[in-house]
């Protein structure tokens, strides 16, 4: 196994080890346990606290709150990105090695938007927005035609098209809460 990951290395060269490293094992799986709790932090550290009636007292509104905090943990997650990413090729020319920087700034910046959509998610997920259930709603009452027809139509598009259909789904759900 060792083996095999060493002859990987030798015929991709430093850039194979530098990604695995930097992306996966570093971004993908601390930059993730960083967002997740720097998010529960931003909104239930404060209830727990108790400064979070303090802010709620102020003339702010929740979403204005929420918004900050958000911003404060994104500069927080994304900033270790690009440092830690910024200085790969000064410490790849301590071994030998040359890497350009550019190339290194794009995966970065992909990771960094995956990180804030984690984030995000985690943030919306202990603000206590409210969101819809369809628990509330009636089925005896009579809906216009179009509705049917709609349903029709939704019911074809995730057929057609699940990956998509659900990942729309899913965000606009997410989203409905705090807008």
């Amino acid at each position: 196994m060792l083996g095999e990951q060493f002859e990987h290395i030798q015929r991709t060269g430093a850039i194979g080890y530098v990604l695995a490293q930097q992306f996966f094992k570093a971004c993908n799986a601390l930059g993730t346990l960083a967002a997740v709790l720097f998010a529960v932090s931003a909104v239930a550290g404060e209830a727990m606290r108790g400064t979070l009636e303090l802010w709620l007292s102020r003339p702010l509104s929740r979403r204005r709150i929420l918004l900050e905090r958000w911003l404060q943990g994104a500069l927080a997650v994304a900033l270790p990105v690009f440092a830690s990413t910024a200085t790969i090729p000064w410490l790849a020319a301590r071994v030998h090695e040359e890497l350009e920087l550019v190339p290194l700034l794009w995966c970065a910046a992909h990771q960094t938007i995956f990180l804030l959509v984690i984030y995000g998610l985690a943030v919306l997920m202990v603000s206590g927005f409210p969101y819809f259930s369809p628990k509330n709603t009636d089925l005896r009452k009579r809906f216009p035609i179009w509705t049917f027809v709609f349903g029709i139509f939704l019911i074809t598009l995730f057929v057609e098209a699940p990956q998509l259909m659900f990942f729309t789904s899913f965000l606009l759900y997410t989203l409905s809460g705090p807008l």
